[in-house]
């Protein structure tokens, strides 16, 4: 029987439930660390509730441990216990900039741990499908992307409170690292590693420390060039969360958030609709649109993320998201918030 401890009961709960649900045979929750531990809910009863990370580590015969807290706490909780536990899931960004991942890249390493980064947009049926159907070349050669995370965040996420790091851009707050860098692991993904990025950024309402809306730009280093535009204060259907049909909190909303473009048509996500061109393609060329991929069921990525992970710690898998993807997404993320700091106004 595994032993897993959990630190943070937001994203944490969610684990919690899969492994309960899905791996009670083979797994065990032995702890569940957040800050008013006091306030147990059904789900967690017979879990041990601490209100200290290393209360836990100490006491739990720990085999894996489940990083779901404020990420700016990570390298903390990582040092404390790598010489104990061996495997890691740790929820993206990591930490709030490359070097503090590259620092954490080294514990794990000098320890021997093995760590899965919490990207679970890749578990997605529906992401892994649409990259079969890209590399399968049925539009030919990829030219470009339009991709769109748009969504208003309800207030009460934002309240203005000194320990709510979300508002706290030194502590990993504001949209890029929170929700953008999902979307950078999702073009790295589907396209190739990104090379070259340009940032800008647009106007601010909440007048808070931190971005409420970027566009960028990137170039990849196969050639391939998309943008991406990110807002957290935007009300609009054109997100990952409303679009997918995974997570049922979100109304569904039947548009597509991604575009890709190659030199034999064109393909549009999340609903699959591929836009092949007769004739010779110009603009003289008609267009028709059929639907392919559409028998994809669309399985929660987070139960699919657990399975993975439990099947890593049983030496059955390496990890399909690793430190490094991690790394490489943030230095993305680090590239992005340079543009916007240094950002010009001079035509």
């Amino acid at each position: 029987m595994l032993n897993i401890g959990i630190v943070g009961r937001n994203h944490g709960m969610k684990h919690l439930k899969n492994i309960q649900r899905y791996h009670s045979k083979s797994a065990r929750v032995k702890g569940l660390t957040y800050k008013n531990s006091s306030k147990r809910s059904e789900v967690e009863a017979g879990v041990q509730t601490y209100s200290n990370y290393k209360t836990m580590v100490d006491e739990g015969c720990l085999d894996a441990l489940v990083l779901a807290g404020p990420h700016n706490l990570n390298r903390e909780i990582i040092e404390f216990s790598a010489d104990r536990i061996k495997f890691f899931l740790i929820e993206k960004p990591v930490a709030h900039n490359a070097s503090e991942i590259s620092t954490i890249k080294e514990m794990l390493q000098e320890h021997k741990c093995t760590a899965l980064i919490g990207h679970h947009r890749r578990f997605s049926s529906k992401v892994q499908e649409f990259k079969r159907i890209i590399a399968s070349g049925i539009i030919g050669r990829v030219i470009s992307f339009d991709s769109v995370w748009c969504i208003k965040k309800n207030d009460e996420y934002f309240n203005n409170d000194e320990a709510n790091w979300r508002i706290h851009a030194n502590q990993g707050g504001g949209p890029l690292a929170i929700n953008g860098v999902h979307e950078i692991d999702t073009v790295r993904y589907l396209f190739g590693e990104i090379g070259l990025t340009k940032a800008l950024l647009g106007q601010r309402n909440r007048r808070l420390a931190v971005e409420e809306n970027i566009t960028a730009i990137f170039k990849l280093n196969n050639g391939i060039i998309g943008t991406l535009l990110i807002g957290d204060n935007i009300p609009s259907p054109f997100n990952y969360e409303k679009t997918m049909d995974e997570n049922h909190s979100f109304p569904k909303s039947n548009v597509d958030f991604l575009k890709v473009f190659g030199d034999k048509g064109a393909i549009s996500f999340p609903s699959f609709t591929l836009y092949p061109y007769e004739g010779c393609g110009d603009w003289f060329s008609a267009f028709s649109a059929s639907t392919v991929g559409s028998n994809t069921v669309g399985e929660d990525p987070l139960k699919l993320e657990m399975d993975h992970f439990i099947r890593v710690i049983e030496g059955k898998d390496v990890p399909l998201v690793n430190i490094d993807d991690a790394l490489r997404n943030m230095a993305v993320v680090d590239k992005i918030k340079q543009e916007i700091k240094n950002e010009s106004v001079e035509l």
